[in-house]
């Protein structure tokens, strides 16, 4: 739910973190930066085809996650965190599961 409840994450959960798709999203965007144009008939190579391998680790790394969240859930907040600041916590942690 923060940073200082992080102790309680598990393993999995630190090894498939949003800022691993984050990092992979600006990689996504840096490739199609540098695409050539496509148009129909366009042959997948070179830059396009590493486009969509790495469009398909995002989805993955995605997928990993949500269902591996699914069965486990969030750490508790820490002892002595203001109400407002688990509130906002929790409704952060829904927008970004709602964005995947």
């Amino acid at each position: 739910m923060g940073f200082a409840a992080s102790r309680a994450t598990t393993g999995v959960a630190k090894s498939l973190p949003t800022w691993l798709v984050a990092v992979l999203l600006a990689v996504q965007f840096a490739i199609a930066w540098m695409m050539p144009a496509i148009h129909r008939g366009t042959v997948p190579d070179g830059l396009i085809d590493l486009h969509l391998s790495v469009g398909v680790l995002i989805i993955a790394v995605a997928i990993v996650r949500l269902v591996w969240r699914m069965g486990h859930r969030v750490p508790p907040a820490l002892d002595g965190s203001p109400i407002w600041q688990q509130r906002v916590a929790e409704a952060t942690h829904l927008a970004l599961y709602a964005c995947c």
